[in-house]
Parts: C-alpha cells; structure tokens; sequence
C-alpha cells in the first residue's frame, strides 16, 4: 500500500505545531511581507494537502541520505563531528524513529529512500515547502518537515 502524500500534508499542515512554527518563523509587524496563518483563507489553503505545490516527487535520497537520517554530535574538542541515526526538522517535523534506525544503519538501502517536496499554496509558497521522505516502496513516511527558506 502506498502512502497517501496528499492526505499526509494535510494533516501535517493541519499540525498546531506547524502553524505555529510558521507564525513564529514569518510573523513580522510588515502588512506587505506579513506571512502569518491568521488569515481563514490562507490557513484553510495552507491546511489542504491538495493545495500544495508538487514541486519534486520520487527522488531518491542517494548520497543525500545522512541529511535525514543522521544528527551531527561534538565528540570533543578538535574531533571531528560523529553521526548517529536521528533526525533533526527545520521549522516542524517528525519521524519514525524505528525506521530512520532501519535505513541509517543500511546506508546502501537509506540511498533509494524516496524524497518528496511539496510548497505551500499561495505567497507563503515562495517561503515554506514540506519535505517528505518515503521508503523505496512508498509504504511508510519516514521523516518530514517543513522548511522555511
């Protein structure tokens, strides 16, 4: 069974905690550049997954894919940073902890993850996307985050 993108971003989106993460990212006192969800139209868009721009669908992750299943740590002074399977949002997020477990310690299979980039609908578009990262098979979401450029 393939995951359901659209039906997903909707409930991302739908997420208090990415409201939030938007208002807070964006909310400025400039009416022109003033990208905060407080609108109903603008939320209700922001809200519906099949508002959302399909900007990149079905790319795998390659070498790319430490950028999502891996967080950086210090070891100590003057070492060079050490990895760990995690994962680490932008503005909002969340993953499935067993699978970024699964695919970070199979570094050959964590390449064919699949990612999947959707923008936000209307002027926030230009400022907030999700990125979503799928197994292979498209079966189970493992990661996602909204990003704020």
């Amino acid at each position: 069974m393939t995951v359901d993108l659209r039906a997903f971003i909707t409930e991302c989106a739908s997420n208090q905690d990415s409201i939030d993460a938007v208002n807070e990212r964006f909310g400025t006192d400039d009416p022109i550049y003033d990208l905060v969800l407080d609108s109903e139209k603008t939320r209700e868009q922001f809200c519906d997954g099949e508002e959302w721009v399909e900007e990149e669908t079905d790319e795998p992750l390659g070498e790319y894919w430490s950028d999502y299943m891996t967080v950086s740590f210090f070891v100590k002074r003057g070492a060079p940073y050490a990895h760990k399977p995690g994962f680490e949002p932008d503005m909002s997020g969340a993953c499935d902890e067993a699978l970024i477990e699964r695919f970070a310690n199979n570094p050959t299979e964590a390449e064919k993850c699949l990612k999947h980039i959707y923008t936000a609908p209307g002027d926030i578009g230009e400022e907030v996307r999700i990125e979503i990262v799928t197994t292979p098979d498209k079966s189970a979401v493992i990661c996602w985050q909204l990003v704020g450029d």
